[in-house]
């Protein structure tokens, strides 16, 4: 047998839920516990839904941040990859200027020298076209 009545069916046959003026101390106390019991069996099931449904909603964040972070590490490693790229066409560019800078001084040079050499530039400029043209026609007639 119990010290205490465990229930409130036990608290009524011990004779203490008479709740009238001789009610004593031990038995305001122990109908306050069963009262406490019985409203925290109440929120139990509520507090195990709002448990389970905070882990679902902690799955479901986790799992966008995982996304996020892949998306960051993608972003971050096609950034590196153009900027190598990107490094590359400068590097192909400045060597192109230096290629055609020279050209141009040639050009220039050749301009102003004296008229023989004004007659070989006429000819080369007149063949470069000419060849131009030959195979852009060579070209479009594979095509067909």
């Amino acid at each position: 047998m119990h010290l205490y009545p465990n229930t409130k069916e036990e608290v009524r046959r011990a004779g203490w839920l008479g709740g009238g003026p001789y009610q004593t101390c031990t038995q305001l106390i122990v109908t306050s516990l069963i009262n406490m019991a019985d409203w925290n069996r109440g929120h139990d099931s509520v507090d195990d839904m709002l448990d389970t449904e905070n882990k679902r909603l902690a799955e479901n964040l986790a799992t966008k941040v995982s996304r996020l972070k892949s998306l960051a590490y993608d972003i971050d490693r096609e950034a590196d990859d153009q900027n190598e790229y990107l490094d590359g066409m400068d590097s192909n560019f400045l060597s192109v200027t230096g290629l055609l800078s020279g050209s141009v001084k040639r050009f220039s040079t050749m301009v102003r020298s004296g008229r023989d050499n004004r007659r070989i530039l006429c000819y080369v400029s007149v063949g470069l076209v000419v060849v131009f043209f030959l195979l852009y026609y060579m070209v479009s007639r594979i095509q067909r």
